[in-house]
């Protein structure tokens, strides 16, 4: 990846290094603007919440497995 500006920048006598990727408030912004840091996470977090419900929950009735999937999955996407 390139990087965006060649301005070095400074507080003090301390030089702040270039960075591609700072998250804040849990969104995480890239240099190039795009979102597929973001979105990778939020699929990874999805997918553990999906592979928590499989191993805990024994009872996989229609009705509770969308109640789990809206409370429990769903949020992260």
């Amino acid at each position: 990846m390139r990087q965006m500006c060649c301005l070095k920048y400074s507080i003090g006598n301390h030089r702040l290094e270039y960075c591609s990727e700072e998250r804040d408030l849990g969104v995480i912004m890239c240099a190039d603007l795009k979102v597929g840091s973001q979105c990778a996470e939020a699929c990874m977090k999805a997918n553990k919440m999906r592979g928590l419900i499989k191993r805990i929950f024994v009872v996989r009735s229609t009705e509770t497995m969308i109640n789990l999937y809206k409370t429990m999955v769903r949020p992260h996407l």
